[in-house]
């Protein structure tokens, strides 16, 4: 079971547990298939996360993932366009963790 902000699900994924609004009306059923309707449906009830099936598959810190691309483009540092690529992947790698309530949100 993985917890998820409501803006990064996708169609397709299946809640792993039922959807309460504050004042314990359901929303959805444990067991829904996402469509693109649904998840709209949660972002405009002010929902911030739910539970999806499956299982975090990010193993590796944050940290060591920075490090390793520090490493992979030390020898790039002089070329305009690899700092924009580098500054873009740690940006990414940054904030796919900030969605992530129990990774660190920055390094």
């Amino acid at each position: 079971m993985i917890k998820i902000a409501v803006d990064n699900l996708k169609s397709g994924m299946v809640l792993a547990k039922s959807v309460v609004n504050d004042v314990g009306m359901m929303l959805f059923n444990k067991g829904t298939c996402l469509t693109q309707t649904h998840i709209d449906r949660l972002i405009n009830m002010g929902i911030n996360h739910v539970f999806i099936e499956g299982s975090d598959d990010r193993k590796e810190p944050i940290e060591k993932i920075i490090d390793d691309i520090e490493n992979r483009f030390q020898f790039v540092s002089n070329i305009p366009i690899m700092v924009i690529v580098k500054k873009n992947l740690l940006k990414y790698v940054r904030d796919a963790y900030k969605n992530d309530e129990h990774r660190p949100a920055e390094v």
